[in-house]
């Protein structure tokens, strides 16, 4: 074998693992990410005030980050094991992928003007007819339901008032 196919052959291998290495750094950036949430950002800037039996307005930040460093652990040991045989699959933005970033944004917008119940009701359908669920059934039970626990949640257990949105509160007056 000659130089030309050495360089060539290599050239190859590292094409081949590039979803590999992606896909390492990527665990990576997102260990350090939540490490320094847990370790810096969250202590030092969220406040701790006594809540008489509340959540502490830290738990869901831990909660979020705790999630992502373990979620980051399993990505980055799943890396490692692929890295051994197989080749990673190439990922590319599609459009699904793509009217669901959107309109994630678009939900966020959405919250501040009608409010957290009537956005998140219309996300939950969007993202379910998006996705391929067709029954009508299905949406509507699945979407009442999860609006439902989680109005739920945060009102009563959490004890965090959603936001009612603009319309409602110009319409209340």
């Amino acid at each position: 074998m000659n130089n030309a196919e050495r360089a060539k052959s290599f050239l190859e291998l590292i094409h081949e693992n590039q979803g590999v290495r992606r896909d390492f750094i990527l665990s990576i950036i997102c260990l350090g990410f939540s490490l320094v949430l847990l370790l810096w950002l969250i202590p030092n800037y969220v406040l701790d005030y006594g809540m008489g039996g509340k959540v502490s307005p830290r738990f869901f930040p831990y909660i979020i980050a705790g999630s992502i460093l373990i979620l980051s652990i399993a990505f980055l040991i799943q890396t490692i094991k692929n890295e051994k045989g197989a080749q990673a699959d190439a990922r590319k933005f599609d459009t699904p992928t793509i009217i669901c970033i959107v309109s994630f944004f678009a939900y966020q917008q959405l919250i501040t003007i009608i409010g957290f119940i009537p956005a998140s009701f219309l996300y939950t359908i969007c993202l379910m007819l998006l996705y391929g669920v067709r029954s009508k059934m299905t949406i509507g039970i699945f979407s009442v339901i999860l609006i439902l626990i989680l109005s739920f949640f945060f009102e009563n257990v959490a004890q965090v008032p959603l936001p009612k949105g603009l319309l409602l509160e110009w319409l209340l007056g």
